[in-house]
């Protein structure tokens, strides 16, 4: 009777042992899953974004005038008087935080010079004063270097 409850010790630890490993490696598979989803609508966003915004350039490159919108976005223009190339820029919504930026340069007909496309933060900021940070000596007198 003895060693059957020394095994049955060890078979209880042994099994507590691991239903312990399988929780601590579930939780981060959890997280992971939750990043890998994030990323997946971020990745979607931009190349849903991208599509339009190569959609709205097109059709910025064959019109006559410059429009003012295109389906609720909002182009801006500007005229490069060195060179006489027209600026053009326009942002795509990605999401509530990020924007496609699409800046180029028309050179003439149908010619074109892409100045910037890139992801922008438009989200709102707010400072996190909560760190207790060393701003320096109050006074000249106390201080280390003296300009």
């Amino acid at each position: 009777m003895n060693r059957n409850g020394a095994a049955s010790i060890v078979l209880v630890f042994a099994v507590l042992c691991l239903s312990i490993f399988a929780v601590v490696s579930f939780v981060p598979a959890l997280r992971e899953d939750a990043l890998i989803t994030r990323e997946v609508e971020r990745v979607t966003a931009f190349y849903a974004a991208d599509m339009r915004a190569e959609q709205i350039m097109a059709q910025l490159l064959v019109t006559e005038e410059l429009p003012e919108y295109i389906d609720d976005i909002r182009i801006y223009s500007d005229i490069d008087w060195d060179t006489f190339d027209i600026w053009v820029w326009f942002t795509y919504p990605m999401n509530d935080t990020l924007e496609l930026l699409v800046h180029f340069a028309l050179d003439g007909m149908n010619d074109y010079t892409l100045l910037a496309w890139r992801v922008v933060h438009v989200g709102a900021w707010e400072v996190d004063g909560s760190l207790n940070i060393w701003q320096g000596f109050e006074d000249d007198d106390n201080a280390i270097f003296s300009w």
